[in-house]
């Protein structure tokens, strides 16, 4: 712990959390490769020797795969085809027993800040409660929100501002599971979901949506 630190606000955007991963990956040898989607986890004699990336590349393993995957998605991309060892079948019917923790709805924001008196706000980030009645969990009643561009100017030319709004580990999964990315569907539920991330921001700027330049939004499926 630093005095100085600031939560959420790494000194050149949380994109210099990425970049230093992955400087420590290259100095050790690793590569990190972009848009390189896995469909299937290849195993040979009881051992997986590598991933069929969905362009039909094969990558194969030098010593291991080691998937950063959740188990739901990495049991999925072992597939039903190949010989797998028998402990994978009773990993899969485990996996169904497992209770899933509720994912995290996204906002992310760039406005125009011109005029706005942004000079009550302390503290960068922010806990937003919409009822003291219902649980926390909920995730359309906890939402938090910074604005790290307070603090680190270079993240955006002078005179705007970047927000983060994001809900509570509460979002259910289920009902994405359901829905298509692009479809209308998804859209209109991804729109419903997040209207409480814009309800939080609101309550301490609200004309946030008058003065909006880009906004995007991050599902559980994204």
């Amino acid at each position: 712990f630093e005095e100085s630190a600031c939560y959420s606000v790494p000194i050149g955007g949380t994109c210099e959390m990425g970049n230093t991963l992955q400087r420590g990956l290259e100095k050790f040898g690793g590569k990190l490769q972009l848009n390189a989607h896995v469909n299937e986890i290849i195993v040979e004699n009881g051992r997986a020797v590598g991933v069929r990336l969905k362009n039909g590349k094969v990558v194969n393993a030098k010593k291991a795969v080691v998937s950063n995957a959740t188990p739901f998605d990495t049991v999925k991309m072992l597939g039903t085809t190949q010989e797998l060892p028998s402990g994978v079948d009773t990993w899969r019917k485990e996996l169904g027993k497992l209770p899933r923790h509720g994912a995290i709805m996204h906002l992310f924001l760039a406005i125009d800040a011109e005029g706005l008196d942004l000079s009550h706000i302390e503290d960068p980030a922010h806990l937003v409660v919409q009822d003291w009645g219902r649980s926390l969990q909920d995730s359309q009643n906890l939402c938090s929100f910074f604005i790290p561009s307070l603090l680190d100017k270079s993240l955006c030319p002078e005179g705007k501002h970047v927000i983060h709004v994001y809900s509570s580990g509460g979002e259910p999964y289920e009902p994405w599971e359901k829905l298509e990315p692009g479809s209308k569907e998804y859209e209109a539920y991804k729109e419903e979901r997040a209207e409480v991330l814009w309800n939080a921001v609101e309550r301490c700027i609200p004309d946030v949506r008058e003065r909006l330049e880009f906004s995007i939004i991050g599902s559980p499926l994204a």
